[in-house]
């Protein structure tokens, strides 16, 4: 297979995939229930709000443009989201042209200490029983 179409088909691939992704995130509320959406599996069984639980409708409503409503589900995914995206674009980049390029910050092991600290905390924080910290809870 020549390269073009090599790119032809990775490019073609991702752009169905991603439009698939947004037509579903953008059309469907996950709070409204006309489609099955995933639960999250912590808080359906064990009742515990999971460093993800509020992902889906964050993400409903950052494609809606309603960043206040956004971060009320999932405060730490609204603050990420740029980073994110920029990982996205980086790993679609190398998948569609074959390159190796690396964010450095991603090497430096005092950012995965900083990262993996901040989702404990965070995760602690959204089940505290506590009023003042129910902010952090997207229930």
């Amino acid at each position: 297979m020549n390269f073009k179409l090599k790119i032809f088909l990775k490019i073609s691939s991702l752009l169905l995939l991603s439009g698939a992704f947004f037509f579903i995130y953008h059309t469907f509320n996950p709070s409204s229930g006309q489609i099955p959406f995933p639960k999250c599996p912590s808080y359906s069984l064990l009742g515990i709000v999971c460093p993800g639980c509020g992902s889906q409708r964050a993400i409903h409503h950052l494609f809606h443009f309603n960043i206040s409503q956004a971060f009320s589900y999932n405060p730490l995914l609204v603050l990420t989201f740029p980073f994110i995206l920029i990982l996205i674009g980086v790993t679609l980049y190398n998948f569609i042209f074959d390159k190796k390029i690396r964010l450095k910050l991603l090497y430096y092991p005092m950012f995965t200490k900083i990262l993996l600290v901040t989702v404990v905390v965070y995760f602690i924080l959204r089940n505290l029983p506590f009023a003042y910290f129910k902010i952090f809870n997207p229930n």
